[in-house]
């Protein structure tokens, strides 16, 4: 018995070791973990401040992926930009109750971005990203709801961060293979 317990355990463990070799090998990474190439491991911000809200999470997600924020706008070192032309939040009613009162929202945050060259040139189109979330109104629980409402309203801006991350990171990517190619 313990014989035949033993071999279905090396089974599950090769089972594993193997599963987790494929997982490797096809380029399979945790969710927000992100490989900055090194074009983009330097990064300026353009249109926001580094203290709202956006610019704290971009902040974040460069900080998280072993990129570096610089102050400005770089003259000397290489780095690539985000410039937000536009951030906006709203918030819509999407039912009513029997009296008339919201009964539930639509929260939405849209921004509209550029990726920049060291030089600060467009590298590529204004790209929008949209973040939608709905949230369930109950005037019993107003603070409750309140809290959740800015909750949710922060993760659509983080998730909105790593967007933009991503694009950054595959202008990054595209940039370097444009280079090698010449």
């Amino acid at each position: 018995m313990s014989l035949r317990r033993s071999s279905l355990l090396r089974l599950a463990l090769l089972s594993i070791a193997v599963l987790l070799a494929s997982l490797a090998g096809c380029g399979f990474h945790l969710r927000g973990s992100v490989e900055l190439p090194p074009a983009a491991r330097k990064v300026y911000f353009s249109g926001i401040a580094r203290d709202s809200a956006l610019g704290v999470a971009l902040e974040r997600q460069v900080l998280r992926n072993g990129g570096q924020v610089l102050a400005a706008a770089p003259t000397a070192v290489a780095a690539l930009g985000i410039a937000v032309r536009r951030n906006e939040t709203r918030r819509n009613v999407l039912s009513v109750d029997a009296s008339g009162k919201a009964s539930e929202y639509e929260l939405s945050y849209i921004v509209h971005f550029q990726i920049l060259s060291p030089g600060g040139e467009a590298l590529t189109g204004e790209q929008r990203i949209l973040q939608v979330r709905d949230l369930f109104f109950d005037a019993s629980n107003v603070l409750a709801k309140s809290d959740e409402e800015n909750q949710l309203r922060a993760e659509m801006v983080e998730a909105a961060a790593a967007q933009i991350l991503r694009q950054l990171v595959a202008v990054a990517r595209d940039g370097t293979r444009e280079e090698t190619a010449q």
